[in-house]
């Protein structure tokens, strides 16, 4: 009769064949071609022939050993074949489970879905494929090499220390790889533009996170800074933002954040919280190896501060729970976490794992609650929360932005078959993005992962971020609640760090069947992520191009210092790959355009100038005018062609060609005849930046005087000077000003934050 022990042992193997079994079936419903195109025959063969090369390997190498009189992998010698009479301690069944699951993934028709997670199998340069076997070749040349290491030596004195090398090669890479992609200088791609101005605003208003913006469209008030996260990416680069321009310190900035503070904070992490220097180095290595999603959002689409926030979530974690769990916490696991999480709930939606974590540490209260830790670990969780006060503050201020996100267009209660395909969907696309040892290893092996107490720590907030990323898109769509899968993805690292340490480490005599494989998958990912940062992926992402730093000179030399640039229509990317934000910096002019940032998308009119004055006959010029425009650009035709129709407003002054794009190349600027300058009534000079206006009236200043920025009831001014909201019609409202004999005003806006 069974005992209880066995029948847990053998419900677990059941279960976690089950789950990956599970995994296969999600990866491969992105191409269910897979099932129907007879490839499982050739699958069958390639991983019969790459189980009889273990095989032979693993025989060779226990053969070596013996005849050269050394011991074998479990400690003793043994007549005959190695495979007879085995002790197996130490590795259990479901790490046999493992093995099969990792070789039949890396090796099957799954591997030919296109967002497997290797880029371009084999992951090196030297090879030319043809052939579907030829597919794998490295993979399968890189296990049958790895097994002679775990037989003739005890892994746990060699692994760490080529863990480490293999992890500072991969991080060297990936520098040199972005950097040459780049050719040195900044990342361009979608939104990497805007987080530059947005660091640029952090620096300049700082500590303010709601701010007067005069930079665009005339003045504009803004609370980006909180909602994007991009304040802890701003303050982790601080010494490289304070000593170089954005633009020039944004290459490092990027390879300091995820090429060597995550891994490295998430390798501290895991130390903390019991894992041996294996585990922890497993765990940097996933930290800096990202699915390709993840990468999409980082690199391509350039959403810095939110992928900051997200690749923070498994050091976080596994700092809190040495926080809680451990007896006498050290000084450093309490900074660690203090840090860990600050930076991680730096972009709004992360806040809500306050939920699952703060209910972890309640029901472990007993725990901390001694007198040895209690003071200790309330003072530094009581720190970590007044750290993250600001972005709190900032996202509740943020009143229209939350309200247009929080709304459900459809006004209809989803049915519970829209909840089921919108689980199904990011859990399918989750599952075809992840590494396979954090597919099989982490989401998986989560489940039953060693370390009870630290299994519930991760389970909880993977089931918190299951029910997040199904009902927020039906519920909310327009938060985009989607993205929270690739921060479940990312929390893989934590329960793959665990199975894998144990799995790599054992001493069991055929363990280094399953140590090879899972070490050739290692080497791989390793090789794999420079590719990404190299810009060789599906995804691939773009320095700062000619056209931009020519559209930039032209400007600067053209565009009166008091004069504004006005881009007709919506600008989407069509200047140099990167939304517009970051280039009255790099001109050092004002501009007005309607999606200088985009988002939220629903509260953006794309077109420009408004609706209101383009139904006008001559609106186009009374804008311009009415707001001091003494130039426009364009690049869509029928806006082109508009101005070209009105010689009498409008003079076509320059065509900038941009070398580099088939399409949307050619940008046509016209001069705006009598526009121009800052003042609507009198006369000076604007000196304008961040939450502040410096009006110099000269040695006569007027009585009254307006300045073509938009009024803000929370502007103020030093009496015995006043302000006041100027109707300039058409339901533009200026500031108004009554100097009453000073010649200089300084207008400031007062933060409501």
């Amino acid at each position: 009769m069974l005992k209880l022990p066995d029948m847990r042992k053998a419900l677990g193997f059941l279960f976690y064949l089950a789950l990956c079994m599970m995994c296969v079936r999600l990866s491969a419903m992105s191409n269910d071609r897979i099932f129907t195109s007879g490839w499982f025959p050739r699958d069958l063969g390639l991983v019969f022939a790459w189980a009889l090369g273990m095989a032979a390997s693993f025989w060779a190498s226990w053969r070596l050993k013996r005849r050269l009189g050394g011991e074998g992998a479990d400690g003793a010698l043994s007549a005959g074949f190695p495979w007879r009479g085995l002790r197996t301690e130490g590795l259990a069944p479901l790490e046999w489970v493992l093995l099969a699951a990792l070789a039949v993934y890396a090796l099957s028709a799954v591997a030919w879905i296109p967002k497997y997670y290797f880029v371009a199998w084999p992951i090196t340069t030297g090879f030319s494929i043809q052939s579907r076997k030829a597919v794998q070749l490295w993979f399968i040349l890189l296990s049958w090499g790895a097994v002679p290491l775990f037989t003739w030596w005890n892994p746990r004195r060699w692994l760490p220390a080529l863990l480490a090398a293999g992890l500072l090669a991969a991080e060297l890479a990936c520098c040199w790889a972005l950097l040459k992609h780049t050719d040195f200088t900044a990342p361009y791609s979608d939104d990497h533009p805007s987080f530059l101005f947005r660091i640029t605003e952090f620096l300049g208003a700082f500590p303010w996170r709601e701010n007067y913006v005069p930079h665009w469209n005339a003045g504009v008030v803004n609370s980006v800074i909180t909602s994007s996260g991009v304040s802890g990416y701003a303050i982790l680069g601080a010494p490289l933002w304070l000593l170089l321009p954005p633009h020039l310190a944004s290459p490092y900035a990027l390879l300091l954040a995820f090429a060597f503070f995550v891994p490295w904070m998430t390798y501290a992490g895991f130390r903390a919280t019991g894992l041996s220097k294996t585990g922890a180095l497993l765990g940097a290595v996933f930290a800096l190896a990202q699915g390709p999603l993840f990468m999409l959002w980082m690199l391509r689409f350039g959403t810095v501060g939110a992928a900051l926030a997200m690749a923070m979530l498994p050091a976080a974690l596994a700092f809190l729970h040495a926080a809680a769990m451990r007896p006498s916490p050290p000084r450093r696991v309490l900074a660690g976490m203090v840090v860990s999480i600050f930076f991680m709930g730096q972009w709004p939606p992360m806040l809500m794992l306050g939920a699952p974590l703060g209910l972890l540490v309640l029901g472990h209260a007993r725990r901390w609650w001694r007198s040895s830790a209690r003071w200790p670990f309330i003072l530094a969780a009581s720190v970590a929360v007044a750290a993250l006060l600001p972005t709190v503050v900032g996202a509740l201020l943020g009143r229209e932005v939350i309200g247009h996100v929080l709304e459900n267009p459809s006004g209809e209660a989803p049915s519970l078959g829209a909840l089921r395909r919108e689980f199904l969907t990011t859990l399918v696309s989750v599952c075809a993005d992840m590494n396979p040892l954090m597919l099989f290893a982490g989401l998986a092996g989560m489940w039953v992962m060693p370390w009870r107490r630290l299994r519930r720590w991760v389970v909880a907030p993977f089931a918190f971020l299951a029910a997040v990323f199904t009902f927020g898109p039906v519920y909310v769509p327009n938060m985009q609640l989607a993205r929270m899968g690739v921060v479940a993805s990312c929390l893989m690292a934590l329960p793959a760090a665990c199975v894998l340490r144990k799995a790599l480490t054992s001493r069991a005599r055929l363990a280094p069947l399953l140590q090879a494989t899972a070490l050739a998958l290692l080497l791989c990912t390793l090789q794999n992520v420079p590719r990404h940062y190299g810009g060789r992926t599906p995804g691939a992402y773009v320095g700062t191009r000619q056209i931009v730093r020519d559209l930039a000179a032209w400007i600067q030399a053209n565009v009166p210092e008091d004069g504004r640039l006005l881009f007709a229509g919506s600008a989407v990317h069509a200047y140099g790959r990167g939304h517009i934000a970051y280039l009255p910096k790099l001109a050092g002019r004002e501009m007005m355009s309607c999606d200088y940032y985009g988002f939220p998308r629903g509260m953006v009119e794309m077109d420009y100038p408004p609706r209101a004055f383009r139904a006008q006959p001559d609106g186009c010029y009374d804008f311009a005018r009415l707001h001091g425009v003494t130039h426009v650009i364009s690049f869509r035709r029928g806006h082109i062609d508009y101005y070209r129709s009105r010689p009498e407003h409008f003079r076509e002054v320059a065509v900038l060609v941009d070398r580099d794009e088939a399409e949307n190349r050619d940008y046509v600027v016209f001069a705006v005849k009598d526009s121009g300058g800052r003042f609507a009534k009198g006369r000076g000079k604007v000196v304008a930046d961040f939450n502040r206006l410096s009006v110099d009236f000269g040695a006569a200043p007027p009585e009254e005087a307006v300045v073509r920025y938009n009024w803000s009831d929370r502007l103020a001014v030093e009496p015995p000077a006043e302000l006041h909201p100027h109707d300039a019609g058409d339901g533009v409202v200026f500031i108004g000003i009554r100097p009453h004999g000073a010649s200089r005003v300084d207008v400031r806006y007062e933060s409501r934050f």
